[in-house]
This record gives C-alpha cells, sequence and structure tokens, in this order.
C-alpha cells in the first residue's frame, strides 16, 4: 500500500489501522508501516512459514539471530559427522570394528541439521560522485508555476547546498514531479528562475522506467545504452540481481522492480555531484531498498530524493522540502520525522510577537553534534560588523590588521583539522559498513554516518567562509 501513497497519507492510514480493533493482515514493502502496525511477522520462505512476535525490527533481529543459531549448530554437527565418518572408514575392518558399526548406527540415526538459507540479494549499488561543484547547487528565485487552475508554485525562494541531502514530500499532485522537472531544465517556471549552479553535474531516476523498448532483451537494451562489451555488461548487469537466463528476458516481462533495477543500473554509469531521485523505492523489496539506503549513504554528493517512503527518508536525509498546497513551499533543516513533529506540535506562545523567520543555511542539517572533536567543534563566533568577505569594515590600523589576520588564520587551521577528522572518521564508518559485524552494528554505523556527513558539509561551509576571509585580510 505504501508505493501508493506521500507520506502524509501514509501516516494517517497508520494511525486508521492501530486504532482498529479487529485482525489486520498488511503485505508491504514500507519498512515504516510495518515496524508501526505490525506486531506480529509471518516469515514466508522456502514452502514454509516462520511466526516472529514483536514489530518489524525485532523480527530482524530475531531471524538474523536465529540463522546465526542455526549455522553454528549446523557447522558443529558437519564437525561431528565428518570425525564419525572418518572413524568408520578407518575401523571397518580391526579390532575396532564393534565400535565402528556402533557409530554408523548413530549416523544413521541423527536427524541432520539443514545448512541456513541465504537471506535474498540485494543489488550492489554504487554512486559514484563527479566531484565537487560549487556551492549553491540549486537556486530558486520568485518561481511561479500553475496548470490552468491549479498553482504548484507562487513565488518560491529558496536555495539548495552543496552536501544537502533533501527528501521532497507532499500530497500527490502538489507539484513534486513537475518541481524535479524544472530543476532538470525539462520544464520551465511561468515566472522567475530555477536553476543549477556552477558545476552541477545531474544524474537521475525516474519514477516509473517507461522508455525501453518492450521487446527487446534487458541485455540487449542494456548493451546498446551502456557502450560496454557484452561481458562488462553481464557483470554489472549481475549486480543488479540479472543474472543467467534473466538477461535475456524481453523488457514487456520484467515486473516493475526488474523494470527500477534496469533503470539504476544504467544510471550509476554517469557519475554526478546532484543525484535526483523521483520515488526510487517504488516496486523494490525490502532487501534492494535497504541496498540503495546504503548506497546513498555512502554518496558524497548533493541529493535530491522525492519519495513516500519515511525509513528512506529519515536515514538518507537531512532537509525537508515540502509541497504544502497552493503553491506554498516549505524548506525545513531535519529529516522527515522531524518536519512532522515540528508542525504537528501546538504553536508556542509569542505574547503577540511574530516569529522571527528561518533562515536557510549553507550546512544543510540543524542541530547535529559534530563527532570525533573537541572544543573546537562548537561554531565559531563571527566577528561584528563584517562587510564583503567577512572582513570589518571600519578602519583597522596595522596591528589590529595583523591581529585579524592572525585569527583568521588560526581559524582556517583548526577548521582544517576539523574536516580532516570528520572525512577519517567517515572513512572509518564506510570500512565498516561494508562487512558489519552484526544488523545492530550496521544500524548504529548508518545513524553515525548521517551525522557524520552533516558535520563535515557544516565544517566545510565555515571553512569556505572562513578562507574567503582570510584571503580578504591577506590582500588589504
Amino acid at each position: 500500500m505504501g508505493s501508493l501513497y506521500a507520506p502524509q497519507r501514509i501516516s494517517s492510514a497508520q494511525g486508521f489501522l492501530n486504532r482498529f480493533p479487529g485482525a489486520v493482515l498488511v503485505v508491504s514493502h514500507d519498512r515504516r508501516l510495518l515496524e508501526r502496525v505490525a506486531r506480529t511477522v509471518w516469515d514466508v520462505e522456502a514452502g514454509g512459514v516462520t511466526v516472529y512476535t514483536g514489530g518489524f525490527t525485532a523480527y530482524r533481529e530475531k531471524r538474523a539471530a536465529a540463522r546465526l543459531r542455526q549455522q553454528e549448530e549446523y557447522e558443529r554437527q558437519q564437525a561431528e559427522i565428518e570425525k564419525l565418518e572418518a572413524f568408520v572408514r578407518k575401523n571397518k575392518e580391526g579390532n575396532l570394528s564393534r565400535q565402528a558399526k556402533s557409530r554408523e548406527k548413530t549416523l544413521a540415526r541423527m536427524t541432520r541439521v539443514d545448512a541456513p538459507d541465504h537471506d535474498p540479494k540485494g543489488m550492489k549499488t554504487r554512486l559514484a560522485s563527479s566531484g565537487r561543484s560549487g556551492l549553491e547547487v540549486v537556486v530558486v528565485e520568485e518561481a511561479s508555476k500553475s496548470y490552468g487552475p491549479k498553482r504548484l508554485l507562487d513565488k518560491a525562494d529558496l536555495v539548495l547546498y552543496r552536501g544537502d541531502r533533501v527528501g521532497v514530500v507532499g500530497p500527490n499532485g502538489a507539484g513534486k514531479t513537475t518541481f524535479i522537472e524544472m530543476v532538470l531544465g525539462q520544464e520551465s517556471p511561468d515566472a522567475g528562475i530555477i536553476r543549477r549552479g556552477h558545476g552541477v553535474t545531474v544524474a537521475y531516476h525516474k519514477q516509473e522506467a517507461d522508455d525501453f523498448d518492450p521487446d527487446v532483451s534487458v541485455l540487449e537494451t542494456f548493451y546498446e545504452r551502456s557502450g560496454m562489451t557484452i561481458g562488462e555488461a553481464r557483470s554489472h548487469l549481475g549486480k543488479f540481481l540479472f543474472t543467467g537466463e534473466d538477461v535475456f528476458k524481453p523488457i514487456s516481462a520484467l515486473s516493475g522492480g526488474e523494470r527500477a533495477k534496469l533503470a539504476m543500473a544504467l544510471m550509476v554509469l554517469s557519475p554526478a555531484n546532484l543525484l535526483v531521485l523521483d520515488e526510487p523505492t517504488n516496486h523494490l523489496d525490502i532487501y534492494s531498498c535497504d541496498a540503495l539506503t546504503d548506497s546513498l549513504l555512502r554518496y558524497d554528493g548533493t541529493l535530491l530524493v522525492v519519495s513516500h517512503d519515511r525509513a528512506l527518508l529519515d536515514t538518507v536525509t537531512n532537509r525537508t522540502l515540502a509541497f504544502e498546497g497552493s503553491g506554498k513551499l516549505t524548506l525545513f533543516d531535519g529529516p522527515y520525522h522531524a518536519y512532522r513533529a515540528a508542525k504537528e506540535a501546538p504553536p508556542a506562545p509569542n505574547n503577540g510577537r511574530a516569529s522571527p523567520a528561518r533562515r536557510a543555511s549553507p550546512t544543510g542539517g540543524a542541530g547535529v553534534k559534530a563527532t570525533g572533536l573537541g572544543a573546537s567543534a562548537q561554531p565559531f563566533p563571527t566577528p561584528p560588523l563584517l562587510g564583503a568577505g567577512g572582513v570589518k569594515t571600519g578602519a583597522m590600523n596595522a596591528h589590529q590588521l595583523s591581529k585579524e589576520r592572525q585569527r583568521a588564520a588560526k581559524r582556517v587551521a583548526v577548521l582544517e583539522a576539523d574536516v580532516e577528522t570528520l572525512e577519517g572518521r567517515l572513512a572509518e564508518i564506510e570500512a565498516g559498513l561494508s562487512a558489519p559485524s552484526s544488523a545492530d552494528a550496521a544500524l548504529l554505523l548508518a545513524r553515525e554516518h548521517a551525522q557524520v556527513q552533516e558535520s563535515l558539509a557544516a565544517r566545510l561551509a565555515e571553512w569556505e567562509a572562513a578562507t574567503l576571509e582570510a584571503e580578504t585580510l591577506g590582500a588589504l
């Protein structure tokens, strides 16, 4: 059900299901919906059903633990079987033949433990960035867009900065896909400007992969568009679960999920520093959603993702762009769950005074603590009366100018050290994510990865501003 509705409507459906007094049977790939609604999970596999009590997260943890126990028991029994069979082979004739026959009977009576089945594979996606863009990645200035009487944008103003990871949400038909098309240059606003910044290169995943020839095979489609050899194409397609005879299927025989995987297999061939995804988890199974989430966590460019998948939005984004009807846009510093909490919270009393407007900052997320930093992790105070380049506008004598230069140079050095520390920690986390020791460890690492990426984006923005200030002071 999740693929048909925007996050707000899923939340309403979730509330209805939780209040429903009768039994509910839900089949869904929406991980957050399953976590919030399910109290028991039926795992259907290999012709059997295993029942797990608890929510979806508890199910995955219990299932992983059960498989680990089964694997350990299987390996212990296999070692015992090998030992007994070796004794029988060695002593079938001779003084120990009676003991050998006893061992044979033991082997015959033994209830064999099956090796656990492996979890279904997820895609092996790797999303490469094409290098750093300018600080401003997408700029919207006084942009308006309407279709007949329906207003999608009404004098919208916003800026998305390098390193932002923005989730786009809103009711179906509110204009999310049209906004994406205007960012890509495929549509134009009726008034105002929507433009990409300097050095921005884009990779785009459409909501529906509908531009394939239905009569052409998967391999031929990919071969013609990728420029790879047949061997390279088959190897690459294997990472997206097209193996064996699957590559010879005509496009018309593919499921929605298979079409989505083929589109992603083509998309990742073009490195980009702005990744635009329109409902990327539509039709994907849970294991492929997990694989895509991991890939997006490792992606170091700017991310703009339209999605109904609340688990994806909360894991991989740090800002939320909400289409709220009648052309109104809200750009919120925080992932989807924080946006919803702020929207649903009762307004704070202000004694009749208007609340100050919140200004979007180039640092991405809000309130994220930098990991692995010392006292320098606190934001630097901005000197008063700063003009262009951060230089004091008032007249300064030689002594004051020297002190300002020393302060600016020290600030740059401290920020450079912070950036190096965060980049080092990011590399450590990514190494841990490539081979996590457990599901719990992977979850903790994924959360820290998102926090460190936000902190790194903030530090890089501060470093750029500090470097500009130091250069301007040096030129005086």
